[in-house]
């Protein structure tokens, strides 16, 4: 996967920072390069600044910071946004480092997801690859087995500006129509939750829906395509008698790869 300047990578540092004369302690649950949330019931006041001590290889750290936003749980407030002020070459290196980590424990997880891609229409089969693509009708043959690692949403309060690029948005509205005894769902989707910009060298080609009903596998059951600069990418889909399941949706980006999200009916 392509990285961006102010990607977010996921952590669980244990960090300490001084409000006047005491200090406190609190969770960096992410960090970019030019920004952090920190997990803690100790928060300051937006725009406050302050340092933050983050272990590291080389000993400790000292890191310029001002608050950029809280987060509310409830009546409480349980962690903040802050944005880095003026970080070091120290620093940079410390996170470059902590990407690469990052980016290994990603690829080991996704192997375990047992995928298959076709290499002429990168339409994707779970759990097994099929006799023939059901879009561009090649054999078998030209499915490779887990080519790249698919991007998928587990916890959408531990991502990135860049992940919220491409992750999909599902909503799924019930309907049901006496008349004609049927149940309807339509599920909405568009990627993502922060727009994703539309240029021929970055942009989303496709998405591919996947239902999976009674715990069976994963059957696609549509591809939208999305005509560069002509569509959003969004899309809807009615689907009829379904009741219980999961939806998933896939969405490849021309140049970040794949990225999938599920919703429980």
């Amino acid at each position: 996967m392509k990285q961006r300047a102010f990607e977010r990578i996921t952590t669980d540092l244990r960090v300490n920072f001084s409000i006047g004369n005491e200090i406190h302690s609190g969770m960096l649950t992410n960090l970019s390069k030019n920004g952090m949330f920190i997990n803690t019931k100790n928060c300051l006041p937006p725009k406050s600044k302050f340092d933050i001590l983050i272990p590291s290889d080389e000993g400790v750290m000292s890191v310029s910071v001002k608050v950029k936003r809280l987060l509310k749980v409830s009546n409480d407030y349980d962690g903040m946004g802050v944005e880095l002020l003026n970080p070091s070459r120290q620093y940079f290196e410390f996170f470059n480092r902590m990407r690469s980590d990052d980016m290994k424990n990603l690829k080991l997880a996704n192997i375990k997801i047992n995928s298959f891609m076709c290499k002429k229409c990168n339409y994707i089969a779970f759990d097994q690859a099929p006799t023939k693509c059901p879009f561009c009708e090649t054999s078998i043959n030209h499915f490779d087995n887990n080519p790249d690692y698919i991007n998928i949403l587990e916890d959408n309060d531990n991502v990135g500006d860049f992940e919220k690029k491409h992750f999909p948005v599902i909503t799924l509205l019930k309907e049901f129509d006496a008349k004609r005894e049927c149940r309807f769902t339509d599920a909405h989707v568009k990627i993502g939750e922060i727009t994703h910009k539309v240029d021929n060298d970055d942009h989303i080609r496709f998405l591919d829906f996947y239902l999976n009903e009674f715990n069976l596998n994963k059957d696609c059951i549509a591809r939208i395509n999305l005509k560069c600069r002509r569509l959003n990418p969004e899309a809807t889909l009615r689907l009829n008698n379904v009741t219980s399941g999961v939806l998933a949706v896939v969405a490849h980006c021309s140049t970040h790869g794949s990225w999938m999200a599920e919703a429980q009916f």
